[in-house]
């Protein structure tokens, strides 16, 4: 698989090994930057955090939440196994995950499992129509008895943990001076060379931090050419299996193309016996489930759904239900990069491009071809460490 990045490579730089160019040979060697501030402990902060720990370069991460992982997360004791109630599939060949530690291991270490579902139908003019052939072409990975949350908890966050500040909203970075100066919402001051910031989209999109200069006027372009809609996850416990192993909704090939909504047997490959029915929708698909007014209207509103489909049995076999609004998370507001207003790699490119050599974005929607991906995002982390490199 390329990876867009030279992981392995990456991972035995040294800052004497950098190579100088014909204009630098006159200029000093400049040294590593004294201290870096990462923002956000999502995938994408904590794969810079590992790199920047292989090299022995200072840094602090400023989580905003009270806790790791950001769009990545768990419910460990909801179910009999733990639930992905964020990034749950893994979208490329589990290789990865050992590119993603910087090390290589032995492959299927991980615990991942093939997901191939068996069973596809698709609601369509009120008519509910089987479309296993799909099943030939339909196949990804997954965690079997884990989750991408403890992936990160277990594999990584042990070696960064005591550079991981949580409950630091940062409301102010002024990038005026040499050195770059961090305000927190709690009146916290934090001071770096460089600073990589991995918040959401949406949150940069709705003005969530201050900058000092503002930023510049094609960044600002940038940022708001990215579509990133709401999101929204929610599982719900039957006592009995009554559905397919994915549901859709409208033509089925549309369908699968926009993936904007889907229901899937969230169980499946899993060792159990419990009937749990995973719902994921985005964009406007998810608009009247993150719009409802309160968690029962919710429920009720995809029960009848299921119902409508399902002659009853929803509302006959239900038991109980886990609900993650992605969009009412204060430090996310919304589900993932989706779209981009323009060339994707034109609004891109201008991102990956330093802030006056001192901010430096990274994030899954600057994951290139895997953007919307967890390993996009790590990618993306370790792209922006790169590119410290050269242009410190």
């Amino acid at each position: 698989m390329q990876m867009g990045l030279g992981i392995p490579l990456l991972s035995t730089w040294s800052w004497e090994a950098l190579p100088e160019s014909e204009n630098d040979k006159n200029i000093p060697h400049s040294k590593p930057p004294r201290k870096i501030l990462i923002i956000g402990a999502g995938a994408s902060g904590m794969a810079a955090a590992l790199l920047l720990k292989s090299m022995g370069i200072d840094f602090t991460i400023l989580e905003a939440s009270n806790r790791i992982g950001g769009r990545i997360k768990q419910a460990a004791d909801w179910a009999d196994y733990p639930i992905d109630l964020g990034a749950e599939w893994i979208h490329t060949d589990p290789k990865v995950l050992n590119e993603l530690l910087l090390k290589k291991e032995e492959e299927g270490s991980w615990g991942v499992m093939d997901y191939s579902p068996q069973t596809i139908q698709a609601w369509n003019n009120k008519k509910l129509k089987s479309h296993h052939l799909l099943k030939h072409f339909y196949a990804e990975w997954k965690f079997k008895s884990s989750t991408w949350f403890s992936f990160f908890e277990t594999q990584i966050y042990p070696d960064i943990r005591e550079h991981v500040v949580l409950g630091k909203p940062v409301e102010q970075i002024n990038y005026a001076e040499d050195s770059v100066e961090i305000l927190t919402r709690d009146g916290s001051t934090f001071s770096a060379d460089k600073v990589i910031l991995t918040c959401s989209v949406k949150c940069l999109q709705n003005n969530s931090i201050r900058f000092i200069p503002p930023l510049p006027d094609d960044t600002k372009a940038a940022l708001e050419q990215i579509y990133m809609g709401d999101g929204i996850k929610v599982f719900i416990k039957f006592k009995e299996s009554f559905y397919p192993d994915l549901l859709f909704f409208g033509p089925i090939l549309k369908a699968i193309a926009n993936e904007n909504k889907f229901f899937y047997n969230a169980s499946f490959g899993k060792d159990t016996s419990a009937c749990v029915l995973g719902l994921l929708a985005i964009n406007q698909e998810a608009v009247p489930y993150v719009s409802s007014p309160s968690e029962n209207d919710l429920i009720q509103l995809i029960l009848k759904e299921l119902d409508a489909v399902f002659e009853g049995k929803a509302s006959q076999h239900y038991e109980k239900h886990l609900i993650q609004n992605w969009s009412r998370e204060p430090f996310v507001q919304g589900a993932y990069s989706y779209t981009y207003d323009g060339s994707q790699k034109r609004i891109t490119e201008v991102l990956k491009t330093p802030v006056q050599k001192r901010i430096y974005f990274a994030g899954e929607a600057l994951g290139g071809k895997n953007h919307s991906t967890v390993h996009g995002a790590c990618q993306s982390g370790f792209a922006a460490v790169e590119e410290i490199l050269k242009s410190t």
